[in-house]
């Protein structure tokens, strides 16, 4: 188990996931230096990745969806600065999961 950055009513916290089991966005390594790899709920739909930094500035965008042909997302942060990482994933049919990860400098 662990512990893994959390989104929670606006804030980002350390503590258990916020979304049931059935719409977990799993984040690992957390905290990370290099790559995070993001698992998505099994029935995911067409929709967005998003990235945000903890001041709210747009880091970066993935299109997300059965084209993938996985559920399993490689995001490479290596040049992120160290800090606290809003993930958002934004279904097209109004489905939002939200996580986060935190970037160590190492």
């Amino acid at each position: 188990s662990g512990w893994s950055a959390v989104f929670h009513d606006g804030t980002l916290g350390i503590g258990d996931q916020s979304n049931s089991d059935d719409e977990k966005m799993l984040i690992y390594p957390n905290p990370a230096r290099d790559f995070i790899k993001i698992i998505l709920p099994e029935d995911l739909t067409v929709g967005v990745l998003l990235i945000h930094d903890y001041a709210g500035r747009f880091i970066n965008k993935s299109n997300v969806g059965p084209a993938c042909h996985s559920r399993i997302m490689h995001i490479d942060i290596e040049n992120y600065p160290a800090g606290i990482y809003n993930v958002e994933y934004q279904s097209n049919n109004g489905r939002i999961i939200r996580a986060g990860f935190i970037k160590v400098i190492g």
